[in-house]
């Protein structure tokens, strides 16, 4: 059973391996020829005439409203104002949440935090 799996597979990739080569070879290998197209031109045939639905007016002048020209301008650019440079102190205060290291149950030093603005 499973020598006739490997002898199949082999088969296969063997099959595939030879058609990849030939169409390598011969691109236009499994395509349809083209048809062949008469080389004698067209005969050129004139339209018929089709009758219009719509009657030309002909020099009928119609009465149009005219307006007042509008006249776009852009609005005059400003000219920014110089902001005052921000502070560049803290706004707020340093508080104390605990020590920082305990040894032997005592606190080390100060663990200080800034609150927030």
């Amino acid at each position: 059973m499973v020598k006739a799996w490997v002898f199949g597979s082999l088969v296969a990739g063997a099959t595939l391996f030879g058609t990849a080569l030939y169409i390598q070879t011969q691109p236009l290998a499994f395509t349809q020829s083209g048809i062949a197209a008469s080389m004698e031109p067209a005969l050129a045939v004139e339209a018929p005439e089709v009758p219009t639905l719509i009657e030309p007016l002909g020099d009928v002048r119609v009465d149009a409203l005219e307006l007042a020209p509008i006249y776009i301008t852009p609005r005059p650019l400003a000219v920014p104002a110089e902001k005052a440079a921000p502070a560049l102190e803290p706004c707020s205060d340093w508080r104390d949440i605990g020590p920082a290291h305990v040894e032997r149950g005592q606190g080390l030093d100060t663990r200080r935090v800034r609150e927030l603005c």
